[in-house]
C-alpha cells in the first residue's frame, strides 16, 4: 500500500464533469484556486463529488476553490484508520446536493467557507467524527439544514458560524 504524497492541484478548471477531484490514500495534498462544476443532468446531479477523499488520507488542504453542481461539494468517506488533518478553508460551495459532508474524520478544520443553497445539508459531520473545528463559516439557504452533526460525532468545536438552521447540540448558530 503505497501512498501518493506531495500532490498539488492549483489554478485548474474541471467543468462539465461527472467526477471532480478524487484523493485516494494520499498525504500532503494541496487543492487550491480551482473550479469544479458538475455536468448538467435531467434529474439530480451529473457529478458525484467535486472533491472526495477516500481511503485513509492525511494532511489534505482544500483552499479557495469553487465547487458547484455535484451531489457533494466536499465528501470524505469513512476509512480505517480515519482520514485526519484535513483543512477546508475559504471555499465557495454552492448548488450541490450536500455542501461539505464529512464521515468519520478527525483533527479536521473547516474554516471561513461560504456554503450556500445546497439541496440538503450545508456542513455535516457524521459517523463518529471527533476532534474537529468548524468555525467562521457562512452556511445559509441549504434545503434541509445549514449545519448538522449526528449523535455519534462529539467533541467537535463549532464556533462563530453563521446559519439559520442546525441540528446537533454542539452547534452554536444563532
Amino acid at each position: 500500500d503505497k501512498q501518493s504524497q506531495h500532490v498539488r492541484i492549483e489554478d485548474s478548471f474541471f467543468v462539465d464533469v461527472d467526477t471532480g477531484i478524487r484523493v485516494i490514500n494520499s498525504k500532503n495534498v494541496l487543492i487550491k484556486n480551482s473550479l469544479v462544476i458538475g455536468a448538467e443532468a435531467v434529474i439530480g446531479y451529473g457529478c458525484y463529488s467535486a472533491i472526495d477523499i477516500v481511503e485513509p488520507s492525511s494532511s489534505i488542504r482544500i483552499e479557495a476553490n469553487e465547487l458547484s453542481q455535484c451531489s457533494f461539494g466536499v465528501f470524505a468517506v469513512p476509512s480505517t484508520p480515519p482520514t485526519r488533518d484535513v483543512r477546508i478553508t475559504h471555499n465557495e460551495v454552492h448548488n450541490n446536493g450536500d455542501g461539505i459532508y464529512l464521515l468519520g474524520v478527525s483533527d479536521t478544520k473547516v474554516i471561513g467557507n461560504e456554503v450556500l443553497e445546497n439541496e440538503w445539508v450545508g456542513i455535516g459531520l457524521l459517523l463518529e467524527s471527533s476532534g474537529n473545528s468548524i468555525q467562521n463559516n457562512v452556511a445559509l439557504d441549504n434545503g434541509y439544514v445549514d449545519m448538522f452533526h449526528d449523535d455519534a460525532s462529539v467533541d467537535n468545536r463549532w464556533r462563530h458560524n453563521t446559519c439559520v438552521t442546525s441540528f446537533g447540540f454542539e452547534i452554536d448558530c444563532p
